[in-house]
């Protein structure tokens, strides 16, 4: 490896370390939620230029912390800080993507509130496809993870959600679905076709014409994978 590419990549990982501790920092000293957002933002900057590398230093240093345990309560969804909840699930379905964090991640009891948010009757599509995400991410490759969503009634809270927005035209509706059905396959791609055989969700307004089998189309959008990373 070249030695001065090799030192620049050292100094930059430094940096980051750096910065992250001071957003942390800062996250847990403000109570402003536009604050705490900003933070946030900065964070899952940092963990996403990681997960493009596999690199887990960032999301492992942050599962270390007690920054966990202060992104907890802004996981409760409410009607005046819609964009800070749907945030705190975001920073979640980004750890998740690093597959040694998803067990650690049920551990934490994070899959409840993340349920909650599914079923909340103030929750926001942009919410709901975060959750979405956090979820299908710890359940992909995770038996542990599938198992908690299950038992804290998972499946029944996602097809209520699905039927909830299957006909809605509303900003992020068609998002949604699909990811939603990310998370589905995510759920059950343990239990082959027999499981997944019965979801054909049909979605009208998607890019693909008046209806599209959304299920049948999930490689639809960057952030979307086919049974993987959500």
């Amino acid at each position: 490896m070249n030695t001065a590419f090799s030192i620049q990549n050292k100094s930059k990982d430094i940096s980051d370390m750096e910065d992250l501790h001071k957003f942390l920092q800062k996250f847990e000293q403000t109570s402003s939620p536009e604050e705490q957002e900003k933070y946030l933002d900065a964070i899952i900057s940092l963990i996403s230029d990681r997960n493009k590398d596999d690199e887990e230093d960032i999301p492992q240093a942050i599962m270390k912390s007690h920054f966990m345990s202060k992104l907890f309560p802004c996981l409760q969804e409410t009607a005046l800080h819609t964009s800070l909840t749907a945030k705190s699930a975001q920073l979640i379905a980004e750890l998740a993507k690093t597959e040694s964090l998803r067990v650690p991640l049920v551990k934490m009891s994070v899959v409840s509130p993340l349920l909650n948010l599914l079923t909340a009757s103030v929750a926001s599509p942009a919410v709901a496809t975060q959750a979405c995400r956090a979820l299908g991410n710890i359940c992909f490759d995770n038996d542990e993870g599938r198992a908690a969503v299950n038992e804290g009634g998972g499946m029944a809270a996602l097809l209520s959600l699905l039927q909830r927005y299957i006909s809605s035209t509303e900003d992020g509706a068609c998002k949604l679905r699909v990811i939603a059905c990310g998370f589905i396959l995510n759920l059950t791609n343990e239990c082959g076709e027999s499981m997944t055989s019965n979801f054909i969700v049909y979605s009208k307004g998607c890019d693909r014409g008046d209806k599209a089998v959304v299920l049948c189309d999930i490689s639809e959008g960057q952030d979307v994978a086919v049974i993987g990373r959500i």
